[in-house]
């Protein structure tokens, strides 16, 4: 499965130099069953462990927060609107 969480998992272990699931789960202070459990999506990032992840990835909290979000609702009119300020977060982030 790969998602958001999945995403920036892999853009933490990247930027990091991390070369195992083990290595990720640590940096994040936790058991591997942490990492494990989000990429076979049994668990989805809270809020604050997706800001956490966005600092490791050295990356904007509130777009991972938007991302996440998209992921979540069931709501296509939602999930619409949360497309929208993703892209203008984006946008606004290359500026």
């Amino acid at each position: 499965m790969h998602n958001a969480t999945n995403a920036v998992l892999d853009r933490i272990a990247s930027r990091n130099g991390l070369r195992s699931d083990y290595a990720l789960a640590k940096a994040f202070g936790r058991q591997q069953s942490f990492v494990t459990n989000y990429r076979s999506g049994r668990s989805q990032m809270s809020d604050d462990i997706a800001v956490k992840a966005a600092n490791l990835a050295d990356e904007d909290p509130a777009l991972l927060l938007i991302e996440l979000q998209i992921e979540r609702t069931k709501s296509p009119e939602a999930r619409e609107q949360y497309l929208r300020a993703a892209n203008m977060l984006r946008k606004a982030l290359a500026a």
